[in-house]
């Protein structure tokens, strides 16, 4: 369903890339934690799969299609089967609930009909039936976060990325948040979900990917949110020296997974697919360039 092959991704050629060389695969039907540190490459992760960036080397897959050789006219179309769950809601302020979902279908040129019957559905399914006339001001965090998954599942994606969606919210609300996520994956729906909230990882035990300064350091199976072991400084001075490849394509815009953390050494991954319940680890190598940064 989804593919990072050796993926990886420059913003700015005088820091250290957004992601390393990633390589990992999310099957159909997976829920997927990409945990991490702030600045670890989880928000690049995800715009790479909207096509909102370019790998600067590397390939990625959705659905198949290398999605860095679409048209332009095509993304679009990629985009209608990935819905997306922000942190922050997005809502419309001056339209109600139905409204707001009901957006999601207009803009695809769905009719009236279509509108009004499926619209209920995806409102029940979240836990809102009955509050299809409130503004966003007249609902509670929790209450706003349905609004913003039901109308990114209203289309019925294949695929929905969810970043930080619990992230304003209290603890409680949070659970009510992931019930609501984990129907949607129980019905088919592929869930990738960035986020730094321990329990709810803990809790639920799906898969989890672990990031480090733009390079996946654990992958696991039922995992829980733990940070994995970083080697002694001695490993990690005896494996620098190669330099990390990029292709020209790398843009010149500061990144927003820039970490200040400088960690003395990394685990991650070597190349090659990695599928759900594999946790193979090796030293990571970088450039002296990238060591003088």
């Amino acid at each position: 369903m989804i593919r990072f092959e050796q993926v990886t991704k420059v913003y700015d050629r005088r820091s250290r890339p957004a992601l390393q060389d990633v390589t990992v695969e999310f099957e159909r039907g997976q829920f997927v934690f990409l945990v991490g540190a702030s600045g670890s490459g989880k928000s690049t992760f995800i715009r790479l799969m909207l096509r909102e960036e370019r790998a600067s080397a590397g390939a990625v897959y959705v659905a198949g299609r290398n999605v860095a050789r679409l048209p332009g006219w095509r993304v679009p179309r990629l985009r209608r089967s990935i819905g997306v769950v922000f942190q922050d809601f997005r809502l419309l302020p001056n339209k109600t609930v139905f409204a707001n979902v009901a957006f999601a279908m207009q803009v695809l040129g769905k009719g009236r009909g279509q509108i009004r019957q499926t619209v209920p559905q995806v409102l029940r399914t979240v836990g809102l039936d009955g509050k299809e006339r409130r503004l966003p001001h007249e609902l509670s965090g929790g209450e706003q976060q349905r609004v913003a998954i039901a109308r990114a599942i209203v289309n019925r994606p294949d695929i929905l990325l969810a970043d930080e969606p619990t992230g304003n919210l209290d603890p409680e609300t949070s659970l009510g948040i992931m019930a609501v996520l984990d129907q949607i994956n129980e019905n088919g729906t592929t869930v990738v979900m960035a986020t730094h909230d321990h329990d709810i990882v803990n809790q639920m035990r799906r898969r989890v990917v672990e990031l480090r300064e733009g390079r996946i350091v654990r992958d696991e199976q039922a995992g829980q949110y733990r940070t994995a072991p970083v080697p002694p400084a001695d490993d990690w001075a005896a494996t620098a020296g190669e330099t990390v490849q990029t292709s020209t394509d790398t843009g010149t815009g500061a990144s927003a997974d820039t970490d200040t953390d400088t960690d003395a050494g990394i685990r991650a991954v070597p190349p090659g697919p990695v599928r759900a319940g594999t946790a193979r680890t090796g030293t990571a190598r970088t450039g002296t360039e990238e060591g003088r940064r």
